[in-house]
């Protein structure tokens, strides 16, 4: 067996990752490659990413999103601290979302500034920030079970929520279970 890495536990087949900060190219282009080692490695089993983050680039999270998603090796996400805006989206791509106890949540609706009667030439911009908000959207809700009407109600205005009022929302919950240790 190769010698493992530092992100790789010693006594079991997992493997750790961690994005701690904005999601933008350089915190996802380490997971990203995080995962790739990971599924690389025969004998880890499955992956344990920790996430930390007031969110940041939607175009980023959906790519976090789609790669977590299509990883060979099962991803479970740890949330801890803060977990905001694309952040919530991206715990949705995970086998297991868990929360720390003391973990804020927070969603909200994303808005632009930009008009398009003003700004002709941003209509095609304005189109695809459309796009993407409702691809947040689906995202967001596709494992709670809840209505797009009801992530409405909670997001808009921007909620902050606790973890035991993340476990609760919709059907299945935004979280799955909080963890204490």
């Amino acid at each position: 067996m190769a010698e493992k890495s530092s992100r790789e536990s010693s006594t079991s087949n997992v493997f750790y990752t961690q994005l701690i900060g904005n999601i933008e190219d350089d915190t996802i282009k380490k997971v990203i490659e995080d995962l790739n080692i990971a599924n690389s490695k025969e004998y880890v089993k499955e992956v344990r990413l920790t996430l930390v983050t007031y969110g940041g680039d939607l175009l980023y999270a959906f790519a976090l999103y789609d790669h977590i998603q299509a990883s060979a090796k099962p991803v479970d996400i740890i949330v801890e601290g803060a977990c905001m805006s694309a952040g919530v989206m991206i715990l949705q791509a995970a086998r297991k979302r868990i929360s720390r106890p003391n973990t804020v949540f927070m969603v909200h609706p994303s808005i632009t500034s930009l008009e398009e009667k003003a700004y002709p030439e941003f209509i095609s911009i304005v189109d695809q920030y459309k796009k993407n908000h409702e691809l947040f959207i689906r995202l967001s809700i596709e494992r709670s079970g809840m209505s797009r009407e009801e992530f409405e109600r909670i997001y808009n205005p921007r909620k902050y929520l606790t973890p035991q009022e993340a476990l609760s929302f919709g059907k299945h919950g935004l979280i799955d279970e909080i963890l204490e240790k």
